[in-house]
């Protein structure tokens, strides 16, 4: 039974990666002040999900969900122009923040997922995305379920945690 299981994931491993293409390059290493703030934050939404670190048919599912937009029922897809440097990133990001403010303010709710920028290949193969645009990032648009799992906040962190050095 277990290496049936074995064999499954590692057939669904080797599909997603045929598929799994991001048309940014993505850091293989994290810096380490990043990698422990990404690490206390899966450690606190796990937790709060009640899934257990070695429980990884949970994390698969929950991983899954990701993938359907958490059960949303509006994905929105957001590019940017090749050729335009970090300031295509940015005027995406200013834009999707005034959507997310606006939708909030509507009673909607958004979840900005980057996760959504390795999945460029089906999204292409879906649509009819002109020559020049590499995808950025998606977003999971609706209304939030009455859930547990949407009271989920997580772990903040002080100004001096995030403010650059001005020390030489």
């Amino acid at each position: 039974m277990r290496s049936k299981r074995r064999g499954a994931w590692l057939k669904n491993l080797f599909t997603a990666l045929r598929v799994m293409r991001s048309e940014f390059r993505i850091p293989i290493k994290y810096p380490e002040d990043l990698k422990r703030r990404q690490i206390e934050l899966g450690k606190a939404m796990y937790g709060h999900l009640g899934i257990d670190r070695g429980d990884a048919v949970a994390r698969d599912r929950e991983f899954v969900r990701n993938m359907e937009f958490f059960g949303a029922p509006v994905a929105l897809f957001f590019f940017v122009r090749k050729g335009m440097g970090v300031y295509s990133a940015l005027d995406a990001g200013l834009l999707m923040q005034n959507l997310m403010l606006a939708a909030k303010a509507r009673g909607l709710d958004t979840c900005a997922q980057g996760f959504l920028a390795f999945w460029s290949k089906p999204i292409r193969d879906e649509f009819e995305v002109p020559k020049g645009y590499k995808l950025l990032c998606g977003m999971s648009l609706g209304y939030a379920a009455k859930s547990e799992r949407n009271k989920f906040v997580p772990p903040g962190v002080t100004p001096e945690q995030i403010a650059l050095s001005t020390r030489l």
